[in-house]
């Protein structure tokens, strides 16, 4: 299995495939595919609304946690709403609420938005909190709840904050050199 994020940014891509082919060339085996990934994630949900971060099999094929941090677990939650708005089922939206609550409350006034970085998801990153960014927007959308712009506002200060700003405004010695070289019209 994996990461959440990786495997949730993939089975959204399947759903986004499927979506696609639907009315040309349906792919019943792509929608087995991504309901199977939802269930999985109704079913490792906690009551709390979070998601543990790193999942392996065990010895008898059953999913199993290996990394049991859960910062990760604003994730999952563009995908859950694309499935149950694809789906009509709605105890997937009701797991990416439940889970946006978790992180919305993990996240607030903390800025600690860690995880984005497969590889390491114990450091503060830019992607974690782009990724929160995404979540919290698709909540809005999906519900039109005000409360979820504040937990966006939060977090796309925190990507602003990291986000350099290559040949705008500031005199780096990049730019300097850049503009230099090219010949200004």
């Amino acid at each position: 299995m994996g990461h959440l994020r990786i495997m949730s940014e993939g089975c959204l891509g399947v759903l986004q495939s499927y979506e696609l082919l639907y009315t040309s060339r349906p792919q019943p085996h792509w929608l087995a595919f991504v309901v199977a990934y939802g269930e999985f994630l109704l079913a490792a949900q906690a009551e709390d609304g979070s998601i543990a971060g790193e999942w392996g099999w065990s010895e008898s094929r059953r999913p199993t946690v290996l990394g049991n941090f859960t910062n990760v677990s604003d994730h999952p939650i563009p995908f859950l709403l694309a499935l149950a708005n694809l789906t009509k089922d709605g105890r997937y939206h009701d797991a990416a609420v439940k889970a946006g609550q978790f992180s919305a409350e993990l996240t607030k006034g903390s800025f600690l938005y860690r995880g984005g970085a497969c590889d390491n998801p114990d450091v503060l990153d830019k992607e974690a909190g782009a990724l929160a960014l995404r979540a919290f927007v698709a909540l809005h959308e999906a519900t039109g709840d005000e409360q979820w712009l504040a937990s966006a506002l939060q977090a796309a200060t925190f990507v602003e904050t990291w986000t350099y700003a290559w040949c705008g405004t500031i005199a780096c010695r990049p730019c300097v050199r850049m503009r230099a070289r090219v010949k200004q019209p």
